[in-house]
């Protein structure tokens, strides 16, 4: 079944077709721009009908949004991952000024002195021929150096997620900017 159009007037002379779905609605002249009020269901009784809908160009009453599909999904990626990057990188620069590093590499020096010299000269020498005869194993890293690497590996996450915030950020306030733009 044929929805029945009616042509509607514009103050600048221009006929705008108009659906009945339209009625009490506001448009936008194409020629003007002008805001023109849709009669309500009564209203376009009065109004002639259009013969030739499609000849004529219509006007939706839903100006046309800006926001797409994907501009949508684009722009909820980028915020989500702007907050989620954020909120790590926030949260291992906190742990960072909390927890500073816990000792320098004096201190460890210090502890390994200490520990040699707790030894009894017996223990050194059997400590000595143990490695003598089987050879040096694969060695840990000191718990100095260990902290250190652990501490230079979240320093690089910290960086990393504030890069990453400040790409999702354009990316967020680029495709705002898209979408005022298709308007």
């Amino acid at each position: 079944m044929a929805v029945t159009r009616y042509l509607l007037t514009c103050a600048c002379g221009r006929a705008i077709s108009v659906a009945s779905s339209q009625a009490g609605s506001t448009i936008s002249c194409p020629d003007c721009g002008a805001a023109v009020d849709i009669p309500t269901i009564r209203g376009l009784r009065d109004l002639p009908i259009d013969e030739k809908p499609a000849d004529r160009e219509t006007v939706s009453t839903s100006s046309k949004s800006s926001w797409s599909l994907l501009l949508g999904l684009t722009a909820g990626i980028c915020f989500l991952s702007l907050l989620i990057s954020l909120g790590i990188g926030s949260y291992l620069g906190l742990q960072r000024i909390a927890n500073p590093t816990p000792f320098t590499l004096e201190d460890e020096l210090a502890y390994g002195d200490d520990m040699i010299n707790s030894y009894q000269p017996s223990d050194l020498w059997d400590i000595w021929t143990f490695y003598r005869v089987e050879g040096l194993t694969i060695k840990k890293p000191s718990v100095y150096f260990e902290t250190k690497r652990l501490l230079e590996v979240r320093d690089r996450w910290i960086w990393v997620s504030f890069i990453t915030s400040a790409v999702a950020l354009v990316g967020f306030i680029g495709t705002i900017l898209v979408a005022r733009g298709k308007r």
